[in-house]
């Protein structure tokens, strides 16, 4: 169970474990998730079809993404067959980036050292002087930007919302926002 769940929509989440072994000792190691369902399904997905399929395939990302692409998109192009297909496919770029004795941004090409860090949360369910308070504190925090949830029903309530945030942020900071396919 979340510390605070995301409101009634979603009580629950849940981290999908995957690792990769090699025959010669390798192992890599990647994560996904599900909101409050599917779970079993994605691990089932991973354990009955993927693993048996993947095995004896070259421990390459690309390969190993182009055919399980090939072999499961007629069960669906997203949802848990793209949610399991993650797992894998971070485990396998984990696996080379350990070979590779690096780091997976290392192996992809790092451009830079740091990354400006904003904050961030699942607040939608939120009351406004809630969500005021939490940007507040991403203020004191000293954060420099921030991203907020919309996609209330009546819109007019998002706008309240957003213009709430800005007020505490002030014209210097960022604001984004992030509809999650609502709108």
């Amino acid at each position: 169970p979340l510390l605070r769940s995301w409101g009634v929509e979603a009580p629950e989440n849940h981290v999908i474990v995957t690792e990769i072994q090699t025959d010669d000792g390798g192992a890599g190691h990647g994560f996904s998730w599900t909101p409050t369902i599917g779970p079993q399904a994605v691990r089932a997905l991973l354990d009955h079809d993927i693993a048996p399929f993947i095995t004896g395939l070259p421990a390459n990302p690309e390969t190993v993404w182009d055919a399980l692409w090939k072999r499961l998109h007629e069960a669906g192009g997203g949802g848990l067959t793209t949610i399991a297909m993650a797992g894998v496919d971070l485990a396998l770029w984990d696996l080379q980036a350990r070979r590779a004795q690096t780091s997976v941004t290392g192996l992809l090409g790092q451009r830079q050292e740091s990354a400006e860090v904003y904050g961030s949360g699942v607040n939608l369910h939120y009351t406004l002087e809630e969500l005021v308070a939490q940007t507040e504190r991403w203020v004191a925090a000293g954060h420099r930007a921030v991203k907020i949830k919309v996609g209330k029903p009546d819109i007019r309530e998002d706008a309240e919302r957003v213009a709430a945030v800005r007020s505490v942020l002030g014209p210097d900071r960022k604001l984004m926002i992030d509809a999650n396919q609502r709108w």
